[in-house]
């Protein structure tokens, strides 16, 4: 199998690889390795999303192990050590999805009324009214702007919300009660979180494609992110406004 300088960031033939079986994916990380090096190794677990198993899935956890347990093996003491450094830049990736979830669960648990039989249903409608709010006056071209805005990171989130939903065998059934207006206000902080979650998800997606340092601050359950590989980001992300946020750093 031939590999080139941008196979390490062909997420498609990565995850072709990985479908096929445990042991065909560690043969072709042995032959990323053998070919091109540590560097390009560490780049496509990387860009695989290996050790960021956001989900406990129990089939990529025995990968994981796998993995790990061959490049132990496999590399010499100081090309393991950079692979731990991606690890442990992983878990603290996916300690920031937690505490993520956690802040969003501790919000809606809150709230007795909003309960698996009507929050697929006060969630749309929620969305629907804050989607006519945006159309409801006119505005001047710059206020304008940041409505469309809003409503493109809505319509965005919902896609993600709605997944949620499903991931947690949410039911998508139409009941029949009645939803109080609080209730759709409780269900909108859907949208506020899925933003939120959107600047996550960039973040993971500049981590695993690029130069990323990573700083924890445990005491204060805050994340430093800045973005070390300038030349990636400007060539690549400049022209998505969502990342321009993102040039020096995030915090959380």
């Amino acid at each position: 199998m031939a590999l080139n300088d941008f196979q390490r960031f062909n997420i498609h033939e990565i995850e072709n690889v990985m479908r096929k079986g445990n042991k065909k994916f560690i043969r072709f990380l042995d032959e990323v390795y053998e070919l091109k090096g540590i560097k390009y190794l560490l780049t496509t677990i990387k860009s695989s999303g290996l050790y960021l198993n956001l989900y406990n899935n129990d089939k990529q956890n025995q990968l994981i192990k796998e993995v790990t347990e061959h490049l132990r093996n496999r590399l010499n003491n100081h090309e393991f050590e950079q692979l731990n450094k991606l690890i442990d830049e992983a878990n603290k990736l996916y300690k920031l999805v937690v505490q993520f979830n956690e802040k969003k669960d501790e919000y809606f648990n809150q709230f007795v009324e909003l309960n698996p039989n009507n929050m697929v249903s006060s969630y749309v409608l929620s969305l629907e009214r804050f989607l006519s709010s945006l159309h409801s006056e006119q505005f001047d071209s710059e206020i304008w702007r940041t409505r469309v805005g809003l409503f493109d990171s809505a319509v965005e989130s919902t896609g993600m919300i709605l997944k949620s939903f499903m991931y947690n065998n949410i039911d998508f059934c139409r009941h029949n009660n009645n939803i109080s207006d609080s209730l759709l206000d409780i269900s909108n902080k859907h949208i506020d979180f899925s933003i939120y979650w959107v600047e996550i998800d960039n973040i993971i997606n500049l981590w695993k494609y690029s130069s990323v340092k990573i700083d924890e601050y445990s005491e204060l359950e805050i994340f430093k992110v800045n973005i070390e590989d300038k030349e990636f980001q400007l060539n690549n992300m400049v022209s998505n406004a969502r990342y321009i946020n993102l040039k020096e750093s995030w915090e959380f």
